[in-house]
């Protein structure tokens, strides 16, 4: 990684912004190329952060129906702190 900074720069965060908000960018667009081809959005909306947001909406509703579980449970939140669960009340016995 060092041969690719300039001279006197040490790291990413001692570049200037707007040339290390375009590398954590292009990083940011790599790791798309990780996920299943079918679960890779499309360039179209790669700067579009609503439509973006929309798509990993879309991925995590696939991937839980294709997981089987509760299309209601996708966006619902745990009520309040969970204390105790019965792998906790088994390890207190």
């Amino acid at each position: 990684m060092d041969l690719l900074l300039p001279d006197g720069v040490q790291s990413l965060y001692d570049m200037p912004h707007n040339i290390m908000d375009a590398i954590m960018l292009a990083l940011h667009f790599l790791s798309f190329g990780e996920l299943p081809s079918e679960e890779q959005p499309p360039r179209a909306i790669w700067m579009d952060a609503e439509e973006l947001s929309k798509w990993w909406k879309a991925v995590k509703r696939k991937r839980r129906r294709e997981a089987g579980l509760d299309e209601d449970d996708i966006d619902k939140d745990i009520d309040g702190p969970v204390s105790r669960n019965a792998a906790m009340d088994d390890l207190i016995r």
